[in-house]
């Protein structure tokens, strides 16, 4: 099984390995971001239902940021001293007394991407993003934030919409494999992202008005 989706900025390919499967990374992922590859072409262990759960609650965090308390609770976002670990950032470069005042943003997170690294910075209305993947790639690439959340949002739609049709053939693959709850996807986790992915769309709209074309999303999902 392949899921493929591609957009300006995000080309994401997806395959449901046949053998090899490791539960808690169960799906086979490629991501290219701004042109550039950021994962080996053949793709690195990951899931894909974290991966998009994350974009969108980072989304989130993006638009509204006194909306990002359940985020930091489910410990996704790691902030200032994982991107310092991963050598994004040096410490003098992001101030830990700016951080905890709210003067920058930086947040951390795998994106559930084996040995995957993310950091997210917001400078004004540009989001710069760095990334490592293991040994493979280092790199880093600046979007618009509108423009990073707006593909966000489509491609999530984009998701649930394969999700909810092949949502059984998936679970009853991973059982197959050995992998049980909570390696599975439950309707109550789809159901979640669809809420938040709602969320994401209001926000969208009510921050940016008539700039985004919301219609423009429902006419390709």
């Amino acid at each position: 099984m392949e899921l493929q989706l591609r957009g300006r900025f995000f080309e994401i390919v997806v395959n449901l390995p046949e053998t090899g499967v490791n539960c808690r990374y169960p799906f086979k992922i490629s991501l290219r971001m701004g042109g550039i590859q950021v994962t080996p072409h053949r793709g690195v262990s990951g899931d894909v239902f974290g991966l998009f759960r994350d974009l969108v609650r980072l989304s989130i965090c993006l638009l509204e940021e006194e909306n990002c308390e359940e985020v930091k609770e489910d410990s996704f976002l790691f902030w200032r001293d994982i991107a310092i670990e991963a050598g994004f950032y040096k410490a003098d470069e992001i101030p830990i007394e700016d951080v905890v005042a709210g003067k920058i943003r930086t947040y951390s997170a795998s994106l559930m991407l084996q040995d995957c690294i993310f950091s997210f910075r917001s400078e004004e209305e540009t989001l710069r993003i760095h990334f490592k993947c293991g040994d493979f790639n280092l790199g880093s690439v600046d979007v618009p934030i509108k423009e990073f959340v707006l593909e966000v949002l489509k491609l999530s739609r984009m998701f649930l919409r394969f999700l909810e049709g092949n949502l059984d053939h998936i679970n009853e693959h991973l059982k197959k494999k050995g992998c049980k709850w909570p390696f599975t996807i439950t309707k109550g986790e789809l159901l979640g992202l669809k809420r938040d992915v709602g969320y994401l769309k209001e926000l969208l709209r009510g921050k940016y008005l008539e700039e985004v074309d919301i219609g423009s999303i429902e006419e390709t999902t």
